[in-house]
């Protein structure tokens, strides 16, 4: 089940407003290069991938009610980092801009993926 938007913390340092009708993050701040912008502290596992969705390699995707806020670009201000489940910043972001970021590029660096959240999919406990 969904977590309500309500109970969806917006990060430090970023904003949210309408555009479009849509909620969208911005930077309140700016952000370095390579900087974190925000984790992903709400991701839930899902069996099949859908628009709200990032595909995994292992067949699943996963879903965080931050990422429908985030605009998917061809020239993004910031990438999916599934090790740390983060936005982190591609390029120097200004304050006010829209956050964005592109496909997740899923043979990027994922069989080094040591993340216990990631090695279990579906979230249950290791036994």
């Amino acid at each position: 089940m969904p977590l309500p938007m309500s109970h969806v913390r917006i990060p430090e340092g970023c904003g949210a407003r309408l555009e479009n009708g849509q909620a969208r993050l911005y930077a309140l701040r700016a952000f370095a290069a390579g900087e974190p912008i925000l984790l992903l502290e709400h991701v839930r596992w899902r069996a099949q991938p859908d628009p709200t969705t990032v595909p995994h390699p292992n067949g699943h995707a996963f879903f965080d009610p931050l990422l429908p806020m985030i605009v998917l670009s061809g020239d993004p201000n910031g990438r999916l980092s599934i090790q740390l489940m983060a936005l982190i910043a591609r390029r120097d972001i200004s304050i006010g801009e829209g956050l964005s970021r592109g496909e997740l590029a899923l043979g990027d660096g994922l069989r080094h993926v040591t993340k216990p959240c990631l090695d279990n999919p579906m979230g249950r406990a290791h036994r």
